[in-house]
């Protein structure tokens, strides 16, 4: 099995829409220089604005990553002896690798600009955007299940979106996007950690094989 994943990782990656992707991380970039230097010197207002930008850099990245599950060649290699699911899920770990790179990318400025040591929460901040990109490609293996050209990952990205911009009605200790400073940060990221299953199991269903009667 493992040679075989290895020999589908060059094929794919020729065939992934990287396009999405690409723009995401260039735009993700761009947000991270523009809240380094639209920060005046305070910590407290470089930690406010850095976060806003990795959190959104996590969004984009995450709705980018879902056109990596659409194959356009569903129909022509269903017959094939290699299974849906072994070939989704190589495009799904292709699309997480390609969206962390994104990701810690725009880290860089940041951790740049942090070198004098203001702390920054990392780890929970990693932890959100595993969160973002798992929920998206989530999304998007359910919206492949139906389409096989670029509309599957326009309507799984909205659909996460959708999501995403439904947290934000939530209030008192349903919000998930609390301040760094703010006492309910340990809290909200155990409700984080017990989160990042969900996506991986229902990943797991839109990833199966389409049963054809």
């Amino acid at each position: 099995m493992t040679r075989v994943t290895l020999a589908l990782v060059r094929p794919l990656v020729l065939a992934v829409d990287w396009i999405p992707l690409a723009v995401a991380a260039v735009v993700s970039l761009g947000l991270s220089v523009v809240a380094v230097v639209a920060s005046d010197p305070s910590p407290e207002s470089r930690v406010m604005n850095v976060t806003i930008s990795i959190r959104v850099s996590a969004i984009l990245l995450g709705a980018a990553a879902g056109f990596a599950l659409v194959d356009r060649a569903t129909r022509t290699v269903a017959a094939t002896p290699v299974p849906r699911w072994l070939r989704q899920w190589t495009r799904t770990l292709l699309a997480v690798v390609a969206a962390g790179v994104g990701w810690f990318l725009v880290l860089i400025p940041i951790w740049v600009t942090f070198a004098d040591g203001t702390a920054l929460p990392l780890a929970a901040l990693v932890l959100e955007a595993a969160v973002c990109v798992l929920t998206a490609l989530m999304c998007a293996s359910f919206a492949a299940r139906r389409g096989s050209d670029r509309s599957a990952g326009v309507i799984g990205a909205a659909v996460f979106l959708l999501l995403g911009a439904g947290t934000l009605f939530l209030t008192g200790s349903l919000w998930p996007w609390p301040w760094i400073d703010d006492p309910v940060w340990p809290d909200v990221h155990r409700w984080w950690l017990a989160a990042l299953p969900v996506p991986l199991v229902l990943l797991a269903i839109g990833n199966r094989d389409i049963l054809r009667g």
